[in-house]
């Protein structure tokens, strides 16, 4: 199993410094054109699925890389975001396909969306500026969150770190104990908290939870199994554009 692990391209709010976690903000024209760059990059990986967050600047960034993908264009075509279905809908469908005796993998090339890499819900901070000149937030909690994540005293209807390391972690383990994905090779398309969260038990120092900033956009990690089938991390960050574009909007540009 190889996983492809992709946080989405730019947004307005990404580059007008808010944090929309949960809010469902599209990509906008320079974030399209860092995924179609970074599916240039990843346009001989033989994919078979890809799962997203289920917001659009998610599924976006999964079908400008996919849309440059060999793999993709040779089974699926064209795809348009109503074409995700959920993971749970894929499951129960490729169970009856196995039960019948048939091919679950006949069913076309899968695009799912899984609700447990959802970007971290900042509850009452979502939408607030939180760059230098637009700073919305108190400026001590926003650089404790910024520090050292899994202490800070996140706002009202937020989620915890340990909350968001749960799901992705679930998520995680599902992936890898599921017969059906054992030779499997999937683009995952999720945020930058989660990306972090979900990899952390596979960083060398797990209590630096950033590991330095947070990744940049479309930024991709690939997790593989070994021999023993269990996964690790053997790419990080790995950018398929010029790194002169990257752009941290929570630490200048570098």
């Amino acid at each position: 199993m190889r996983l492809y692990i992709i946080r989405h391209g730019e947004t307005a709010w990404n580059r007008e410094r808010r944090l929309q976690g949960q809010t469902d903000i599209p990509l906008n024209a320079f974030g399209e054109k860092l995924a179609e760059e970074t599916g240039r990059g990843l346009s001989e990986v033989p994919f078979d699925l890809c799962i997203a967050s289920p917001l659009t600047r998610t599924r976006q960034t999964a079908l400008q890389v996919l849309r440059e993908n060999r793999a993709f264009l040779n089974r699926k075509g064209r795809a348009e975001l109503s074409d995700f279905c959920s993971a749970e809908d894929f499951r129960r469908e490729a169970a009856e396909e196995l039960a019948a005796g048939k091919d679950p993998w006949d069913l076309g090339f899968p695009l799912l969306t899984d609700k447990r890499i959802i970007e971290i819900d900042f509850g009452i901070w979502e939408g607030l500026g939180c760059g230098p000149k637009n700073m919305e937030i108190p400026e001590e909690s926003f650089r404790e969150f910024f520090q050292d994540p899994e202490k800070v005293q996140m706002p009202k209807g937020g989620e915890t770190a340990a909350q968001v390391k749960k799901r992705t972690g679930a998520f995680l383990q599902e992936l890898s104990q599921d017969p059906l994905l054992r030779d499997k090779t999937i683009l995952i398309a999720s945020h930058g908290f989660a990306v972090r969260a979900m990899l952390n038990p596979f960083y060398e120092h797990p209590e630096d939870f950033w590991q330095g900033h947070p990744p940049y956009n479309c930024a991709v990690n690939l997790l593989e199994t070994d021999g023993q089938g269990r996964l690790r991390l053997t790419d990080r960050d790995r950018l398929y554009y010029d790194p002169s574009l990257a752009a941290n909007f929570y630490g200048g540009t570098e």
